[in-house]
């Protein structure tokens, strides 16, 4: 087996993984008693303002700066920039 088509097929595989994606909007407060209260149908209001990127982690870590909105009946995001190293070490130190 020639090394190119070794690599070629340990890439296929390798690009096959899944990751996890997660978006963080920011953090909000709730007492505990809130929490306890909390039933189907409230609203929890978060300090994340709606005109501010989220945060989308890949692997757990800062990838992408990005803007919730819709893509018809579902719940989207559009990647707004790629995060540098640099600041996907400062948002992971800030949380």
């Amino acid at each position: 087996v020639k090394s190119t088509d070794y690599i070629n097929r340990i890439l296929d595989i390798l690009l096959e993984i899944p990751v996890s994606l997660k978006l963080e909007i920011g953090p909000t407060y709730l007492t505990v008693d809130d929490i306890l209260e909390l039933s189907p149908m409230d609203t929890i209001v978060f300090d994340h303002k709606h005109d501010h990127d989220v945060i989308m982690k890949v692997n757990n870590l800062n990838k992408f700066a990005c803007e919730m909105g819709v893509y018809g009946v579902k719940k989207a995001v559009s990647i707004k920039t790629i995060l540098e190293e640099m600041e996907r070490v400062e948002e992971n130190n800030s949380q």
